[in-house]
């Protein structure tokens, strides 16, 4: 993971499943692999991206699919939500810490 600021480098993880991979004071990453709930609690927007196919997401009043590698932006005001990467997929979730 490069980073432009050298000192702002976040800690990095390997992970062959889900679970936080990168966090910094700036921003976590997170890989999502399974169908989890969400909730950003009115704190953080979420960044979220599909990688090897699509996803659905879902919360009250929207909802939401993404095919491999397209990015939505879910607003802190949202609210909890649903996401669930497709077969043998994952998603990518960012957010500030």
């Amino acid at each position: 993971l490069a980073s432009v600021v050298p000192q702002s480098r976040p800690a990095v993880r390997a992970t062959t499943g889900g679970g936080r991979v990168a966090a910094c004071r700036h921003f976590t990453l997170d890989v999502v692999d399974a169908p989890a709930r969400l909730d950003p609690a009115g704190r953080t927007v979420q960044v979220v991206t599909a990688v090897g196919t699509t996803a659905e997401l879902a919360g009250d009043g929207w909802s939401a699919r993404l095919e491999a590698l397209e990015t939505i932006i879910v607003p802190a005001s949202a609210g909890a939500w649903e996401l669930r990467p497709g077969p043998g997929g994952r998603a990518l979730v960012a957010a500030l810490p």
